[in-house]
């Protein structure tokens, strides 16, 4: 695994992989849009530094002003089959089992990512939407806690839990607040799970 801020030279990593240099670019861009690689014009790539805990926090506080303002001025009713969808998101959380693995952290964060993606979709709206992508919130998620494992798995279920539950009552005021105390609480672990930077 290559450390924050040593460079990436495509030709190499083709050699070592043994494939041509196309894929390897392209998932070089693709791992910049997520940002853990930069570009920079006659530089190439490099591994993009490990984020600060100030660095997290403003990641949560964007998550809080996007998903709260997408819950806020989701149109109504609430689009019953896209809260059937997080239902059924939030139930494949729920069997997930407590690990430290990659394999077990990575299915956690990708659950995760597409119960609050779907948040944001109840918005219906795609600058919106644009803007949540960008954050990358998963891949910085697990690029800082992997081997740590998800401590607060269960919390994690019961917090989206009352989410869905004022969705289904079409309480967009009462899903936004519980969309808010579970980010700031979720801010909160994460930040105190860190430890050191």
């Amino acid at each position: 695994m290559a450390k924050p801020g040593s460079r990436l030279v495509i030709d190499q990593i083709a050699q070592e992989l043994e494939v041509s240099l196309i894929p390897v670019r392209e998932a070089l861009a693709r791992l910049g849009a997520e940002g853990l690689v930069e570009y920079r014009l006659n530089h190439g790539y490099r591994v993009t530094p490990s984020p600060t805990v100030e660095s997290y926090r403003e990641i949560f506080i964007a998550r809080l002003a996007l998903e709260t303002g997408a819950i806020r001025h989701a149109p109504t009713p609430v689009d019953a089959e896209r809260v059937q969808h997080l239902r059924e998101i939030n139930e494949q959380i729920g069997r997930l089992r407590p690990s430290r693995s990659y394999r077990g952290f990575h299915q956690f964060v990708e659950l995760n990512d597409a119960f609050h993606l779907t948040l944001v979709e109840l918005s219906h709206n795609k600058t919106l939407l644009d803007l949540y992508s960008k954050l990358a919130y998963g891949s910085r998620t697990i690029r800082r806690l992997q081997g740590r494992g998800v401590p607060d798995l269960a919390q994690n279920v019961r917090e989206h839990n009352k989410i869905l539950d004022a969705l289904q009552q079409g309480d967009l005021r009462g899903a936004a607040d519980a969309v808010e105390r579970h980010i700031l609480a979720g801010m909160h672990r994460f930040l105190r799970g860190l430890g050191p930077t």
